[in-house]
Formats: C-alpha cells, sequence, structure tokens
C-alpha cells in the first residue's frame, strides 16, 4: 500500500470515541482514514484488503454484528496503522491517549525516520491594540517523526517565552513607574 496520510486524535476525537460502543468506535477510525486517504478505506476496499465480505464490516459499524475474531481486528489495525487496543471501548474509559489513524506501521525495515510523515498546521494572527488584524499566518508543515517532538517542544518554550518576556517588560514598566513616582515625589520636596 502507497503512503498514507495520517490522522492525530484529538481530545474530542477521545470523547466522542468514549460514548461509542465497539462499532461505532470502528467505523469513526475507518472513516478517518478514508477521508484522508479517499478510496483506501471504503467498506469495500478495507473489506478486500483483509479477505471478509463487506456486510461483515457493515454489520459492525451498525451494530448488528458486536465483534470481530481477533485475527480480522489484528489485520484492519495493520492496514490502518492504529493499535490494536484503540477498538476496545474500555480503552477510553481511563485516560485514554490521543492516537494516529494512518500512523506509523508495523513494516519497520521499510520505515523512512526522515520521511514527512506528519503534517503541523501552523496558524498565527496577530492583531493590533485597536484590535485590526495586520498579520496573519497560515501554513502547514511536513515532519517527520524525528521532526516533530522537537517542533511540538519549540513552539511550547516559544510561548513560554513570550509569557515571561512579558512579565519581564511589565515588572520593567513598574520599576520606571516607580521611579518617576520618587522623582516627582524628590522634586516637590525641593519646591
Amino acid at each position: 500500500m502507497s503512503e498514507l496520510i495520517p490522522y492525530e486524535t484529538t481530545e474530542e476525537d477521545l470523547v466522542k470515541l468514549s460514548q461509542m460502543d465497539f462499532g461505532g468506535i470502528h467505523k469513526f477510525i475507518r472513516e478517518k482514514a478514508n477521508q484522508l486517504n479517499p478510496g483506501k478505506f471504503t467498506v469495500n476496499s478495507l473489506s478486500e484488503l483483509v479477505g471478509i465480505a463487506p456486510s461483515t464490516i457493515s454489520k459492525v459499524e451498525t451494530g448488528k454484528q458486536k465483534k470481530l475474531s481477533s485475527d480480522i481486528l489484528d489485520k484492519i489495525s495493520k492496514k490502518i496503522s492504529v493499535p490494536l487496543e484503540v477498538f476496545n471501548p474500555e480503552y477510553y474509559k481511563i485516560d485514554p491517549k490521543p492516537f494516529t489513524i494512518c500512523g506509523i506501521t508495523s513494516n519497520v525495515h521499510n520505515f523512512n525516520i526522515l520521511a514527512p510523515s506528519y503534517r503541523m498546521q501552523v496558524s498565527l494572527k496577530a492583531f493590533s491594540p485597536s484590535g485590526v488584524l495586520y498579520k496573519e499566518l497560515e501554513e502547514i508543515v511536513p515532519l517527520s517523526v524525528l521532526e516533530s517532538e522537537e517542533f511540538i517542544w519549540e513552539i511550547e518554550q516559544l510561548i513560554e517565552k513570550i509569557k515571561i518576556r512579558r512579565n519581564t517588560w511589565v515588572r520593567k514598566q513598574s520599576a520606571v513607574e516607580q521611579l518617576n513616582e520618587w522623582s516627582q515625589a524628590g522634586e516637590e520636596e525641593h519646591d
């Protein structure tokens, strides 16, 4: 199968998934995979990939069939490149972790650690004090596995640095204002 476009689940996704049964979870994951990789994970194409009838997938996703054999579920997990445990509704009950749909495959010998496998969306809107938008940046940056974690850390550090810088300037401004008050008070005493 050619390279897949991955999707990183969000906290909002995890909340939705926690309210679903096995069939709903399966449908969510399959549809999200197909949304980013059109035609690759339709009911028909997935059933062909794992060697089962399309009606079996349809029955699972509509709740008419409550489970799949472990070997079929394992095949689906590998084809969609998700951890097997994310199909289990219990996974979402206590502190579920976000996961990637169409993420890194188990085919490690063909895995290129430097190949872009994440897409980071960077959005910035800068407004003047009067609320007028004067700069806007919208960029999707392809990153490798190695770069993605570092990129997130750098953005978090940049935000923290801006907060610290802001606090420093607030303290400096306060000190200047205090000096001005003392200076004015001293001038009034000499008058």
